[in-house]
């Protein structure tokens, strides 16, 4: 096993991490850019098993995410990245049992994050406007029933634009209170796992000492990570403003808007990924040489 040392690194890291995404993606734009957008793609392709897909694909993400930092890696050591990255996971019978165990306590945790939401009341059902506006004179009296005759139903409340409503149109404080919750225990939980894969991957640590080490980590480097997340929600924001402000300027139809959005999209999910592989290398500081 490789000797690492775990950096704790000040909050201004975080902007760091951004920044050396965007060198990076400077030096080997293109390659970097499709050869990360092939994990999700094959995230994708995985949902489309019928009956299992979903499972796969938290079962198999520690490994697609393995090959989507090993291309950041290859760009950084100033190689030319290829699909064999993806095989990174795929080395020894070791490394994929490994990335499995790892997969398997994401899941797991996904799941308990996910029942969650089964602790939150539902919101009551509004009122239809037909209940509110019903002239009591037309209700008919207790019996007054025609033989065979369907008795009418309440028809389903509506919003002005014709869609039917519905619970999650207007949540409850408490499904708002759990839907934050969950998203403060998803991000540690996605942040133990990359730091994990990373050292099993190529550290070649023990499952359970890398989700220690992860969390370890984690925890001391928790004010750099928020910002690095605020920062890269700041960037999506601006960006995305920026892009529909110019299509409105120019007179872009809306349906030519989100045309180019999403190009747009998908190349701030790769900086993501770049900039969580700058996380990792710099937090797990390797000796010269490793």
């Amino acid at each position: 096993m490789a000797q690492v040392n775990v950096r704790v690194l000040p909050a201004g890291a975080g902007l760091a991490w951004l920044r050396g995404a965007l060198r990076l993606f400077g030096r080997q734009a293109l390659p970097l850019l499709v050869l990360i957008l092939l994990g999700p793609l094959i995230f994708l392709s995985l949902l489309l098993v019928p009956w299992v897909g979903q499972a796969l694909c938290q079962l198999l993400f520690p490994g697609i995410l393995l090959g989507m930092l090993t291309v950041c890696r290859a760009v950084e050591l100033g190689a030319l990245p290829g699909i064999s990255c993806y095989g990174a996971g795929l080395r020894t019978p070791t490394l994929r049992l490994r990335l499995l165990q790892i997969g398997v306590v994401s899941a797991l945790a996904s799941v308990l994050i996910g029942q969650l939401w089964n602790l939150a009341p539902d919101a009551p059902a509004p009122a239809t406007p037909t209940q509110a506006v019903a002239p009591a004179a037309s209700a008919p009296a207790a019996g007054d029933t025609v033989p065979g005759a369907s008795q009418p139903q309440p028809a389903p409340a509506t919003r002005p634009d014709g869609e039917e409503d519905s619970v999650l149109a207007h949540p409850t404080p408490a499904q708002l209170l759990v839907a934050a919750v969950s998203f403060v225990l998803a991000v540690p939980l996605q942040v133990v796992v990359l730091l994990a894969t990373a050292l099993v991957g190529w550290h070649d640590m023990s499952t359970p000492k890398a989700l220690f080490f992860g969390l370890f980590a984690g925890w001391r480097n928790r004010a750099a990570i928020v910002v690095n997340l605020f920062a890269l929600l700041g960037l999506g924001f601006l960006t995305l403003m920026a892009v529909v402000a110019v299509g409105m300027l120019v007179g872009l139809a809306e349906g030519s808007i989100q045309i180019v959005l999403m190009p747009v999209m998908l190349l701030l999910m790769a900086i993501a990924v770049a900039s969580s592989y700058r996380m990792v290398r710099d937090i797990l500081d390797e000796p010269p040489g490793a």
